[in-house]
């Protein structure tokens, strides 16, 4: 119910907010025709001098610290028997809107806002002022990308007793207390670092650490229990996330960081390795329009967190674990993800029984993608429901070994064809339109063709590479990419002009095909983020995984480039008959290239 109020000066009092001692209007400032928040005392508090002195500290306390975190507090006083406080208005939420209209807050805004309020109480800390009330509800959240820390109704100095009880009622949110507080011991900085680290627990985790049906259950449980690890409930978050939240939520003061300076660097450092930029643009994308912004996030994360699981199945058994920690961030995003879940079934029930690499399923979710078509088993379609069991490496070697045998004996009784007229053996001519998959030892499917520029693949994708003219006019659409990238030298072989016969080449191995003595295969694998790639200056979206991809053996001009690189990585990789060459750009660092056969 809103409560009608006059102040002198102000017109258009619109009631937006209420909290437990006073409602707040929007308002509009007279003299200057400019738009103001009013927060007024409740009337039946306005005869209670505790509550009036409360309620002038709480001026005095924002109105004396200026900072870019702090609301701005441009006037107090008293009209016709009611308190005011007059503060600048801003366009935006509370931070607790936001959290309860939402499924969660993305990561990277998470740790800016509590970056954001950390500066706010560096500030106070430094005039002496601790606010002992940091709590969602008190954290706005501007259309402009600001943050700012409002309702010092209870900041005092930092020597100063902390009252619990007030007529029955607690004083302050006992959901981010201190331990010290809750225990009305003299309070400090560091009680508002943990209410701080409170707050970030719940952002983080999408949970409050410290639950219970009571006031008092709640109290005992901040000064006795240890909550569970953040990325219990939140995988996104990294280790060093989830020791600033840890150390911030220390039961003895004195372990925690010693200043809100302190905790700054530490978040600005973490913050640094994984790329997350302090940027209020990002901030006001988010307030402006967080269905956009979280669509983005899960669709970008998603993206580098497959081709970091797919990355980590390549490495084999002594990573099999850190992929299903990326497929279960997935998860974590996206519920219904059935690859991430698949991917997790099969690492689980191919964990030390198979090979060294685990089979992947993650095609689908490439929308750029072309991919080759599995041969149909025995019984009809594969079913792609079940695990795909691995075959051991010896295997292929004996019957490799058969087929190189019965090559050789079927040569050797038909090498007296009919010759033309020039003596050279008559052949059927070879064909320039494919290049087959070539099976590795380091692969146990088929590898998928790359996305051709020309659009056979990735335009049915709607992600079709716009390749030059030169490129569109010299090649056909129904060629493949194996094919149309192949460097000089190690092109498949050209087919036979008109009237003439292509010989045996003088370098053939008996027992193979010229495909599988000139195919090896590569994989790119972008670490912490989604890259761009060019192979012999040939655009192609990435996504992930770019992995098995069969490639004409020879030299390759590749360029990668990442979210922070200003222009492309560029250099040579070479592809080897029967290898597998591995490319890792991990954000950061350089790309780097391994063969493995």
């Amino acid at each position: 119910m809103a409560i009608q109020v006059a102040i002198e000066g102000y017109d258009s009092l619109e009631q937006i907010g209420i909290g437990g001692m006073a409602a707040v209007y929007k308002a509009r400032k007279v003299s200057i025709d400019k738009t103001v928040a009013i927060k007024v005392l409740f009337p039946y508090l306005a005869t209670d001098q505790s509550y009036i002195e409360r309620f002038h500290r709480e001026a005095k306390a924002a109105a004396s610290i200026q900072h870019e975190n702090i609301v701005n507090v441009v006037d107090f006083g008293e009209s016709e028997g009611a308190f005011y406080i007059v503060m600048e208005y801003y366009d935006g939420y509370t931070l607790e809107h936001l959290m309860k209209s939402r499924p969660g807050v993305p990561t990277d805004i998470a740790l800016q806002i509590l970056l954001e309020v950390a500066s706010g109480l560096e500030a106070a800390h430094a005039l002496d002022i601790v606010h002992r009330d940091i709590k969602p509800a008190n954290i706005i959240c501007t259309s402009q990308g600001g943050i700012k820390i409002a309702d010092f109704g209870l900041a005092r100095k930092s020597d100063s007793v902390t009252v619990i009880t007030q007529m029955g009622k607690v004083i302050g949110t006992p959901a981010y207390m201190s331990p010290e507080q809750a225990a009305g011991r003299p309070v400090g900085p560091a009680s508002d670092l943990f209410s701080l680290g409170v707050v970030g627990y719940e952002l983080l985790s999408r949970r409050k650490p410290f639950e219970g049906k009571t006031y008092s259950e709640v109290l005992e449980k901040i000064q006795t229990c240890e909550p569970p690890p953040v990325s219990n409930a939140n995988p996104l978050i990294t280790p060093e996330f989830e020791q600033i939240i840890r150390r911030m939520l220390a039961k003895d003061e004195r372990e925690r960081h010693p200043s809100a300076n302190a905790l700054i660097a530490e978040l600005e450092a973490a913050m640094e390795k994984y790329r997350f930029s302090r940027d209020r643009r990002r901030l006001s994308s988010y307030v402006k329009d967080p269905d956009s912004y979280d669509a983005a996030f899960n669709e970008k994360t998603i993206a580098q967190c497959l081709s970091r699981g797919a990355y980590f199945m390549q490495k084999g058994q002594g990573h099999l674990e850190d992929a299903v920690l990326e497929f279960r961030r997935i998860l974590f995003l996206d519920p219904d993800n059935e690859r991430a879940r698949r991917n997790i079934d099969r690492i689980r029930a191919e964990r030390g029984e198979g090979p060294s690499t685990v089979a992947i399923d993650v095609l689908q979710v490439m929308p750029g993608s072309a991919r080759t078509t599995p041969a149909p088993e025995a019984d009809g379609e594969p079913d792609a429901s079940l695990p795909r069991r691995g075959v051991p490496r010896w295997v292929y070697g004996a019957g490799a070994t058969l087929l190189a045998i019965a090559a050789v004996a079927l040569w050797w009784t038909s090498r007296g064809p009919a010759r033309d007229g020039n003596g050279t053996a008559s052949r059927p001519p070879a064909s320039a339109d494919r290049v087959e998959t070539a099976a590795t030892g380091d692969a146990e499917r088929a590898a998928p063709d790359l996305p051709s520029p020309a659009g056979t693949g990735a335009a049915e994708a709607g992600n079709e590479p716009k390749p030059d003219a030169g490129a569109r006019g010299g090649r056909e659409a129904e060629k493949t990419m194996s094919a149309a990238i192949a460097p000089p030298g190690a092109h498949p072989a050209a087919p036979a002009e008109t009237g003439k016969d292509a010989g045996p080449s003088s370098s053939a191995a008996p027992g193979k095909s010229v495909s599988e003595r000139r195919t090896g295969t590569l994989s790119v694998f972008f670490l912490g983020g989604v890259g761009e790639l060019w192979i012999d200056g040939k655009p192609f979206a990435h996504q992930p995984p770019f992995e098995a991809v069969a490639l004409a053996a020879g030299t390759y001009r590749v360029a990668c480039r990442m979210s922070g690189d200003a222009v492309p990585r560029e250099f040579t990789v070479t592809v080897q008959s029967g290898a597998h060459t591995v490319i890792e750009y991990e954000v950061g660092g350089a790309p780097v290239v391994t063969t493995n056969r």
